[in-house]
């Protein structure tokens, strides 16, 4: 079976199984699916670090296959724009949604000769990386740099400190995932549905104003 998801979803169109797809690598796909409110999710978190008066605020993409990642990376952009914070293209990183690309970035970003004061990661497994790459440099969190998740992971609420984040209900959305492929298996697919759950900002001790 193909590994890479397009391929799959693909070599499934091609057969007669139903499927439902959790957070789409494309978000126009005109099957049935479900995602968060990534875009509204996004804005948030950027809204948050602006009003805590951060304006040199660095961003860590995800991968860019994945519609996710760019609905997030647009919505960080539209909320500098509207709280009046300039956008600087040298603060922004291409990333993997993995740990150590949080930590190679996070290695760039402490050797800027005017590092940011905040780092807005696309999920928190970078953010965690970025975390180490600080306490690796001696760095405090939040007093000399805030950083900021996406997801809410477990590990999230169990480092030192705490990660603030964007949670997306991932329980939620695979209940909702398996009813809606029971529904379809039971009475056929008339029309694909669409669901995007609501996200929900979650302020803990990773941000705070910049010195």
């Amino acid at each position: 079976l193909p590994r890479n998801l397009s391929a799959y979803q693909a070599y499934l169109e091609q057969t007669t199984f139903p499927y439902v797809v959790i957070d789409p690598d494309n978000s126009k796909t005109d099957h049935s699916h479900i995602q968060s409110l990534n875009w509204q999710g996004a804005f948030e978190a950027t809204k948050h670090l602006c009003i805590l008066g951060h304006r040199r605020i660095a961003f860590i993409k995800g991968r860019s296959d994945v519609a996710s990642a760019f609905e997030r990376f647009e919505a960080f952009q539209v909320s500098l724009s509207e709280a009046q914070v300039p956008f600087d293209n040298n603060l922004v990183f291409d990333g993997d949604f993995t740990k150590e690309k949080g930590y190679e970035v996070g290695e760039l970003l402490f050797t800027m000769n005017d590092p940011p004061t905040a780092v807005f990661c696309a999920n928190d497994e970078m953010a965690l990386g970025v975390m180490d790459a600080a306490l690796d440099r001696e760095l405090s969190i939040p007093d000399d740099i805030s950083i900021i998740g996406f997801d809410d992971i477990p590990q999230a609420r169990y480092v030192r400190p705490q990660l603030t984040t964007v949670k997306q209900d991932m329980h939620q959305m695979g209940r909702l995932a398996i009813q809606l492929l029971i529904d379809h298996i039971e009475n056929g697919v008339d029309e694909p549905k669409q669901l995007k759950l609501e996200t929900q900002l979650i302020m803990r001790g990773s941000t705070a104003p910049p010195k």
